[in-house]
């Protein structure tokens, strides 16, 4: 698949996601599912690994508040 196709879909995810405040996981994985291709476990496992620094981040800014 293209790149930049795929490029051009996470932006509209990530796009989606900060409109809606959340909740772009389903949007992500039936992306990954329909266009991209993958089996579901697989779906999953990606949207967990690019879910991951965003975890990580948050944490340690809220770590750095003291809360």
């Amino acid at each position: 698949m293209n790149i930049l196709i795929l490029i051009f879909i996470g932006f509209l995810v990530g796009l989606f996601v900060i409109s809606m405040g959340g909740g772009g996981a389903a949007v992500y994985l039936g992306v990954l599912t329909t266009i991209v291709g993958l089996e579901g476990t697989e779906a999953v496992s990606t949207s967990l690994v690019i879910a991951f620094p965003a975890l990580v981040f948050g944490a340690f800014s809220y770590y750095r508040q003291k809360k």
